[in-house]
């Protein structure tokens, strides 16, 4: 293999984080990114990699009792000496070698046209307040990056310095992916600063529970369950009992870029003239807002906000709700049963979502194969499955000093094969991620210490897949 010059990795191999900085500790440089929820776990593999072991926090949305971790992420550490290296303003003093304290912030709720339209607008949206942090009662670890969780229950509004889109903004632009988002003009639009990063896996999880012959679909079938065409599984397999198990869709809202991603590759939406559309919320047979659970053979919509609520929505699906709860069809969030806008699920039913593969699979789910070929980053590598898009980060080019500085450590560790390679749990491989040939990384064969792609679209979704080296 031979690539372009790597910077070291210092992937993480420690365990706890008991010299860490508290959330009182004021940070010297803060940096809020907002956007793609398909990418929140690389996310926090990444921005850790940045930080000095042992000094590093980790903070979630959630209750006081638990942190969930779905919405809304943050970082805080000092900048380690490979950061200092590399970006010498990250230093408190020269020469000391003591890394200033940094902290990233990340929101993924609303996906990635939250890294795009807000960006270009100086628009204030919910981030993380790290003044509501406590450690839960319900201690968490997060297995990714082996460090103890904070669990925050408030948020506060800031104007995004930076956003990431599982697509180029363009595309999320149009009218099926936008959703509820403030449109931007064309010359806001062409303020923003976009560089395509790293190439994101998207895949296409089942229940656990579905049998073999659910396992590897066509897209053709995956368009029919997603757009409403296909309500039964007995349609796709003729011994599944028609009625017998509803089809529970646990798709992204629209402004997802995991959502866009499966618009175009499955759907031809918006890259066809005459392209079809998922499904959405309202196409549910069941009733809204009954606190009695779905009657089996529904077709049951989903739109999640985030893709830990997807990974929600398909637990759910295979083992029901909990008891008295419901799950809201607006945006995967648990409410109370009879809410409005919100079903019951009994549970043994089966569900079809969309995911990053670097979301990993659980007990409730694996990802499908795609007519015939694993969801594997090997696959993918080579062209033979083809649902990979090319993520991008954007900023308004009015980052400047040690913001600028740490901006672009974040972006260069993103997008590059040895830290990918090992910044995963444990010093693993980032799954679902790979550097882009693009770029200027070569690997005439895939190996996953070195992530990089050998195919891509060089920015532009609707345009196949090349085989580019």
């Amino acid at each position: 293999m031979k690539l372009k010059a790597i910077v070291a990795s210092c992937a993480l191999a420690f365990a706890g984080n008991a010299a860490a900085l508290a959330p009182s500790t004021t940070p010297d440089v803060t940096l809020f990114v907002s956007g793609s929820s398909a990418l929140y776990t690389m996310i926090g593999q990444v921005a850790t990699n940045m930080m000095e072991v042992g000094t590093i926090d980790e903070f979630w949305d959630g209750t006081a009792a638990a942190a969930a971790g779905k919405s809304h992420r943050a970082y805080s550490g000092r900048a380690s000496a490979a950061a200092i290296a590399l970006y010498p303003s990250l230093e408190t003093a020269p020469g000391s070698g003591v890394g200033k304290n940094i902290l990233l912030i990340d929101r993924s709720a609303g996906g990635s046209i939250q890294g795009v339209n807000p960006v270009a607008l100086s628009q204030s949206i919910a981030s993380l307040d790290l003044t509501t942090c406590v450690m839960p009662t319900t201690a968490k670890i997060n297995s990714a990056t082996g460090l103890s969780v904070w669990s925050c229950t408030g948020t506060t509004n800031r104007i995004p310095d930076a956003g990431i889109s599982d697509v180029e903004p363009a595309v999320l632009e149009a009218p099926v992916n936008i959703g509820t988002a403030t449109p931007i003009s064309a010359a806001q639009l062409a303020s923003l600063q976009v560089a395509g990063v790293l190439g994101v896996v998207m895949g296409i999880p089942v229940t656990s529970n579905a049998p073999v012959s659910l396992q590897n679909l066509s897209k053709a079938q995956v368009a029919g369950l997603m757009g409403g065409s296909i309500q039964d599984w007995s349609l796709i397999d003729p011994t599944i009992v028609a009625g017998s198990n509803s089809v529970v869709v646990c798709r992204r809202v629209s402004g997802s870029g995991t959502q866009a991603s499966i618009n175009a590759s499955i759907f031809g939406n918006p890259c066809m003239t005459s392209p079809s559309a998922p499904a959405d919320y309202t196409a549910t047979s069941a009733p809204l807002g009954s606190a009695t659970p779905v009657a089996p053979g529904s077709y049951v919509v989903i739109e999640n906000s985030s893709g830990g609520f997807v990974q929600s929505c398909l637990g759910y699906a295979k083992n029901g709700t909990p008891v008295g709860q419901a799950i809201n069809v607006k945006s995967g969030a648990l409410v109370a049963a009879g809410t409005a806008n919100s079903v019951v699920l009994a549970g043994g039913d089966y569900g079809i979502g969309l995911l990053g593969l670097d979301s990993g699979t659980t007990a409730n789910y694996n990802f499908a194969a795609i007519n015939g070929a694993a969801a594997t980053m090997e696959n993918a590598a080579s062209g033979a499955y083809d649902i990979m898009v090319e993520a991008t980060f954007n900023h308004r080019g009015d980052l400047v000093g040690d913001q600028a500085d740490m901006f672009a450590l974040f972006a260069l560790y993103s997008g590059d094969p040895a830290i990918l390679g090992t910044a995963g749990a444990g010093g693993t491989p980032v799954p679902g991620v790979a550097a882009l040939t693009e770029n200027g990384w070569y690997s005439p064969v895939f190996d996953a210490a070195l992530p990089v792609m050998r195919v891509g679209n060089f920015g532009n979704t609707c345009q196949p897949l090349q085989l580019l080296q």
